[in-house]
């Protein structure tokens, strides 16, 4: 499951019933996709807060109706949103945003951070791409000394990079 972790701001803000209908609203936004099951508060369910030095800070889980690891990956940006727009959106009855500024909320979890590994990952490789082709590209016409010869190699691994994906998508 996608882990939501919610820090209040405001700490006078714990005893008053703020917080426990703003993470009712919390789960009222998230439960509108239909790619979620279901949204378990810790609270709710007798867990004790992430610090107990610092019981501003509680967790949900979110129950995904994906059938593998790689869509449950890729619902970390579609939850995010989800979030944002709440946070920024403002509401039908009194204009104020759904979600209120004194909550700071996270995605988290072993699938988002596998998330974000991958975005990460897949962006420094396409940089680091950019890079090394010409370098490469340089280095194969000074042993060459011929355009064809040079990029030939170059090509070919391009062709077969592309291929290969193409293969296993």
């Amino acid at each position: 499951p996608l882990l939501v972790v919610v820090e209040v701001q405001e700490p006078h803000l714990m005893a008053s019933g703020k917080v426990r209908d703003s993470l009712q609203e919390i789960k009222a936004v998230l439960s509108k996709d239909p790619k979620i099951k279901n949204v378990f508060w810790a609270p709710l369910l007798g867990a004790t807060p992430l610090d107990p030095e610092n019981p501003r800070a509680t967790f949900a889980l979110i129950e995904l109706d994906v059938s593998s690891n790689f869509e449950a990956e890729l619902m970390t940006p579609r939850v995010r949103k989800l979030i944002r727009d709440a946070q920024e959106t403002p509401g039908p009855e009194n204009g104020e945003p759904r979600l209120p500024s004194f909550l700071k909320i996270y995605v988290s979890g072993g699938l988002a951070s596998h998330y974000d590994l991958n975005q990460n990952a897949s962006s420094d490789l396409a940089h680091a791409e950019w890079i090394a082709l010409p370098i490469t590209f340089v280095i194969l016409l000074f042993v060459f000394r011929t355009l064809l010869a040079a990029a030939l190699p170059i090509v070919i691994a391009l062709v077969s990079v592309t291929t290969t994906m193409a293969i296993m998508t």
